[in-house]
């Protein structure tokens, strides 16, 4: 537990780069390990407006308080004027899915118009458009196994 919150430390420091790559936390001198049931998923987000900003992903894990305020993961990758980026996270094998939205203000949350629609990019894991409703979790939810590559493109 303590290597995957240093790797989640070492994520949230590297603000300078849009691109937040893997890091291989060494302890004398081996590889840092996961536990056998951890698996890797590689994000990428795409269709950020072009602004310094941040971005925040949400996971949630098997449909527990699915949108609610506390996400099982959740990540900040700062952007710096590109319109996607990368992240990988190592999380225990399950049924997930993932909320996101780029913070343009920097207010820490999602703005909404005075009907309750974003005004800031947002999206969902199986790039889930809501049309009338926030998605429910069969809409967006995806089976982490070992190794997971998604795409998400965002809604503007």
């Amino acid at each position: 537990m303590n290597r995957i919150f240093l790797v989640f430390l070492l994520f949230l420091t590297l603000g300078a780069s849009a691109e937040a790559t893997a890091v291989n936390v060494q302890k004398a001198g081996a590889m840092a390990t996961f536990p056998p049931d951890t698996a890797t998923l590689q994000l990428k987000f795409t269709n950020l407006k072009s602004v310094n900003s941040i971005v925040h992903i949400a996971l949630y894990r098997d449909g527990v308080n699915f949108l609610g305020s506390e996400p099982f993961h959740a990540v900040k990758v700062k952007t710096q004027s590109v319109a996607e980026i990368e992240t990988t996270v190592h999380l225990p094998a399950g049924e997930y899915s993932i909320a996101v939205f780029q913070d343009l203000n920097a207010n820490g949350h999602l703005d909404k118009n005075f009907i309750g629609y974003p005004k800031e990019p947002f999206g969902f894991s199986r790039n889930f458009v809501p049309r009338m409703s926030k998605p429910s979790w069969a809409d967006t939810s995806f089976r982490l196994d070992s190794m997971h590559q998604l795409e998400i493109e965002l809604i503007r």
